[in-house]
């Protein structure tokens, strides 16, 4: 019975491992598309312009999909719902990020 309460123990590390894995990734990505985005209001990559209209609706369009963090929410029902969050409204969620580090370091630190 200690075999199987070990096994136990070592997949539910895993499945912890990959779900603090995939927090992480989630939580760079979100950073860099904050830090990417300039303090003017738009992307520091859109600041060359292209001339031409076609090709100026196609930066605008770019810009629109790498100013924006879509990602997907599972319920309990396993029901799959796709949201956005706009990088302009972001405060809330660098305020939260800055919380969550800060109780991770407090946490670390009582054990």
């Amino acid at each position: 019975m200690g075999s199987k309460k070990q096994l136990s123990d070592q997949i539910q590390l895993s499945t912890e491992g990959k779900r603090r894995a995939t927090i992480e990734k989630v939580a760079k990505d979100i950073l860099s598309k904050i830090s990417d985005y300039g303090a003017s209001g738009q992307d520091k990559d859109s600041e060359q312009l292209l001339s031409g209209s076609r090709e100026q609706e196609t930066i605008e369009s770019d810009n629109k999909k790498e100013t924006a963090f879509v990602f997907n929410v599972i319920d309990d029902l396993n029901q799959k719902t796709t949201t956005a969050l706009s990088v302009k409204d972001t405060n809330f969620l660098i305020n939260r990020v800055e919380q969550l580090a800060k109780d991770a370091v407090e946490n670390d630190a009582a054990k």
